[in-house]
């Protein structure tokens, strides 16, 4: 299982932990690039990224989006059905299920461990996954 930790959007780097069945881990690469373009081409936001109570999720806007997403149509989510987080070991930590499709969600972070996660969003058809780092003060 591989995980992200400690990024910094404005510079675009990160770094690469394996966490093994045993439970220890390793970092097993830093200074990756592109993570915040990953987020943007996605066509979804998270923010705050690192979050500490709370993270918004929401679509981008298929009109305003930049005309150099690589995404096609078919890859691209039609609305928030489903928000799940995991953690890094893949356990189910927070779901939130919505009875139509919403635009954006803002999700409640106060029962999660400062560590990394990962959010996915599903339309009921497509599965998009974001890391987010949860940072409590």
């Amino acid at each position: 299982m591989f995980g992200y930790y400690d990024w910094d959007c404005g510079m675009h780097s990160i770094g690469v932990v394996a966490v093994f069945a045993c439970g220890s881990s390793t970092v097993v690469g830093d200074g990756f690039e592109g993570l915040c373009s990953f987020r943007a081409a996605s066509g979804a936001n998270l923010y705050p990224n690192p979050a500490t109570n709370s993270v918004t999720i929401e679509l981008k806007n298929s009109k305003t989006a930049s005309t150099s997403t690589i995404l096609s149509k078919q890859s691209e989510l039609s609305g928030i059905q489903q928000i799940r987080i995991f953690d890094k070991l893949g356990v189910l930590r927070i779901q939130k299920s919505f009875s139509g499709k919403v635009e954006q969600s803002v999700i409640d972070l106060s029962a999660l461990q400062t560590d990394i996660y990962f959010v996915e969003i599903s339309d009921g058809k497509i599965r998009k996954r974001f890391p987010l780092l949860v940072k409590k003060k």
